[in-house]
């Protein structure tokens, strides 16, 4: 689906008009305070955009576990550089989760135009994303616009063309990683995910967090692709740096090992098209060296670097990487659903709104 096709903000006369902007306001918040903006950020740019238009942009969004968005408010409008309506959590609602016409409805009351500006939350059929647009001239944000142009990117890329999936959660990848087996060069795979391969494959992963038994079978299909690459070596909680083969049953993997960085770093000096999503160590408990090394490298890459999922964008932030790359992405779940299908429920609900 061609970003092209999307009814960009660029198209509606927002004068004198008043804009129901849906943004990502779902960020963490800790004693009151936002710590992490990043998607906050991202809808700035719209929503000065319908300022400058002689709009009256109204933010909407929502916070999970549900809770008051005071916090949220505050950022936004010191991020913007003016007071701003922002309105209290949509979850409040419980016409928001069961994509209510009626809930819809009355939240179209406040506005004269909708913008979709919450990419990350596009895959959840909710009204505020989905029904909302019946009811309203509805548009993709300036930001929304650019997730799907470049995402759509990776689905016919240039080559050579490496994907590097992390994280956890192999159930929600599996139908990723079969897609891009089939389409990427070369595939890492790293993080919890990794340690469920070794395992199938026969190796001691000890205490490592793996999926149930029940995906063995189905990852033992991937063995039988050559461009399928895993760890050689890991890092188990002691700090010490241990070879797979060496791995005993009291041992957890909780990182790339250096061996596997130098072999990731070969492949990505190769690379000029490279996708990545999801951490390679446990960063919850301080494992952020695979990680932090792998954002070095592909920061230092010629390629054209697309990267998302999980907290990998706080590592970028801490290291002052923001801008080495094509694009970091504001969605998890949300761009592993759109370079699996090529498309979200939020992005049909815009293109049939024009219909």
């Amino acid at each position: 689906m061609p970003a092209r096709k999307l009814p960009k903000l660029s198209e509606a006369k927002l004068k004198g008009k008043r804009v129901l902007v849906r943004a990502g306001l779902n960020v963490p918040i800790q004693k009151g305070v936002v710590v992490d903006d990043f998607r906050l950020r991202t809808a700035v740019p719209t929503i000065k955009y319908i300022l400058k238009a002689g709009g009256t942009p109204i933010v909407i969004g929502h916070l999970e576990p549900v809770k008051g968005i005071a916090p949220v408010r505050e950022r936004l409008q010191k991020l913007v550089g003016k007071k701003i309506e922002v309105f209290e959590n949509l979850r409040f609602h419980e016409g928001e989760k069961k994509n209510s016409k009626a809930y819809a409805k009355e939240l179209s009351k406040f506005g004269d135009i909708y913008v979709n500006e919450a990419f990350s939350n596009s895959h959840r059929k909710h009204a505020s994303i989905v029904a909302i647009t019946e009811l309203l001239p509805s548009y993709a944000g300036l930001r929304f616009a650019e997730e799907v142009e470049r995402l759509q990117e990776a689905r016919a890329p240039k080559r050579p063309f490496l994907f590097i999936l992390g994280g956890a959660k192999f159930e929600t990848k599996m139908g990723l990683l079969k897609q891009f087996s089939e389409l990427a060069d070369k595939v890492f795979v790293g993080g919890a995910i990794a340690n469920s391969f070794l395992g199938a494959y026969g190796y001691e992963v000890g205490r490592s967090v793996v999926e149930p038994s029940g995906y063995k079978d189905i990852i033992k299909t991937f063995s039988k692709k050559d461009n399928i690459m895993l760890p050689v070596d890991g890092v188990v909680p002691s700090g010490e740096v241990k070879n797979i083969e060496e791995m005993k049953a009291a041992d957890n993997i909780l990182d790339a090992g250096p061996e596997t960085m130098k072999a990731l770093k070969e492949e990505i000096g190769k690379a000029k098209f490279i996708v990545w999503n999801g951490p390679l160590g446990h960063m919850e408990k301080g494992f952020n060296e695979g990680t932090d090394a792998l954002i070095r490298m592909l920061a230092a890459s010629k390629a054209r670097v697309i990267i998302g999922g999980g907290d990998t964008h706080q590592r970028i932030a801490a290291l002052k990487k923001q801008k080495a790359f094509y694009h970091v992405s504001i969605g998890g779940g949300a761009m592993l659903d759109f370079l699996e299908n090529g498309t979200l429920v939020g992005i049909e609900a815009l293109l049939k709104s024009q219909k």
